[in-house]
């Protein structure tokens, strides 16, 4: 079901960037719509690598905690 996510919820866009929190949270709205049980957060950000879903990246900013990101994606309106 990984995959039909992916292909309902995200584009490819080489100057856009998604939060791995974000991602999870329409994982998790695309789970309850579809009646399904989701995966862990760990889980689903592994096989978002395995896809070859953007690139990942860590930003440290400062006084600040850091958030793990994937380049290149970009979230599509959401229809749930």
């Amino acid at each position: 079901m990984i995959e039909k996510f992916i292909a309902e919820n995200i584009q490819r866009d080489i100057t856009s960037y998604e939060t791995v929190d974000d991602l999870y949270q329409r994982y998790l709205l695309f789970c309850r719509f579809y009646e399904i049980k989701s995966l862990t957060k760990t889980k689903f950000h592994n096989q978002i690598k395995y896809f070859a879903v953007g690139a990942t990246d860590k930003r440290r900013r400062k006084g600040r905690e850091s958030k793990v990101c994937r380049w290149g994606v970009k979230l599509l309106p959401c229809k749930y």
